[in-house]
């Protein structure tokens, strides 16, 4: 049976302190023109970062491949290029069919928030559309999570209620919706401060499952989810977890101090590391041991 996350109360999830739990951080704060990066990444040969003008609004993503240097600049035609808001936001990288993607979103030129996939190689950027549910369409979207089960390319939508979407022609951007209704959720349940959102991407993890983090708002804190991709089905959801902020993420933004964001997840060998930003100010690198991950459950 799927969880059912319909009735969740404010004890649903404990906040633990988990710091103890990281064998080592490392602060990704600015690039070189000292301008804040949102979410610091790496994928294969690259390093890339999400550049925030929080003056003006406006958000790039530059990529750096050995001593190349280049921005991926909204020139697609269905994203806004003037006004508040504009630009790519929320990066998550990950590799699909020898080609590095970056899964972004953006305000169109409607008006609303779509989602993007951008093709490292090939520098292209192409809007994601669901085929068989228009409805999806025709709001805003965000925090949408990518895995790879069976050589497909999947993203889940939301995990309350649980609703995935399998890519069709990724060249194209279409996609369908494969479980679940988002018209099923009601404005109280999308309002729920007990609700989890997506985060990072979903990768590989135990007997067959996947494993991510996802997040939950005010205050923003990273929870982590194991996930089976044969039954489509959530396993378990961990704890909600605190790590200790950096110096370098102090501000005096109040709407600011309560954030730690985790946005994508690698493994090497034993290690995991864990990226998140802290309070919209820098990014962490958290290393854990894979034997550490079982105390946030």
């Amino acid at each position: 049976m799927d969880i059912n996350f319909n009735y969740i109360s404010k004890n649903y999830m404990n906040t633990i302190n988990a710091e103890q739990n990281i064998i080592k951080k490392e602060i990704k704060g600015y690039n070189l023109s000292k301008k804040r990066v949102k979410h610091y990444c790496e994928i294969d040969k690259y390093t890339l970062y999400n550049e925030r003008n929080d003056e003006k609004k406006i958000g790039n993503i530059y990529i750096n491949y050995g001593n190349n240097h280049y921005q991926i600049l909204s020139s697609n035609n269905k994203i806004k290029k003037k006004g508040n808001n504009i630009g790519f936001e929320d990066p998550r990288v990950f590799s699909y069919k020898n080609n590095n993607y970056i899964l972004v979103n953006a305000i169109g030129i409607n008006s609303i928030r779509n989602m993007y996939l951008i093709n490292i190689e090939k520098k292209s950027v192409v809007q994601l559309k669901v085929i068989n549910n228009n409805h999806m369409n025709t709001i805003d979207q965000k925090n949408w999570s990518p895995y790879i089960y069976n050589n497909k390319l999947y993203f889940i939508y939301s995990f309350m209620p649980l609703v995935i979407l399998e890519t069709i022609n990724i060249e194209d951007g279409y996609v369908k919706l494969v479980k679940g209704n988002e018209e099923d959720q009601s404005n109280l349940n999308k309002n729920n401060d007990d609700k989890i959102f997506g985060s990072t991407p979903l990768i590989p993890y135990q007997d067959g499952n996947y494993i991510c983090f996802t997040h939950t708002r005010n205050p923003y804190l990273a929870v982590p989810l194991i996930y089976n991709p044969f039954t489509m089905k959530i396993i378990k959801i961990g704890n909600k977890l605190l790590f200790d902020y950096p110096k370098e993420s102090q501000t005096k933004k109040n709407n600011w101090k309560n954030v730690q964001f985790a946005y994508d997840i690698k493994k090497d060998k034993d290690i995991y590391k864990l990226y998140i930003e802290f309070r919209n100010k820098c990014s962490g690198i958290l290393y854990i041991k894979e034997n550490d991950i079982y105390n946030f459950f």
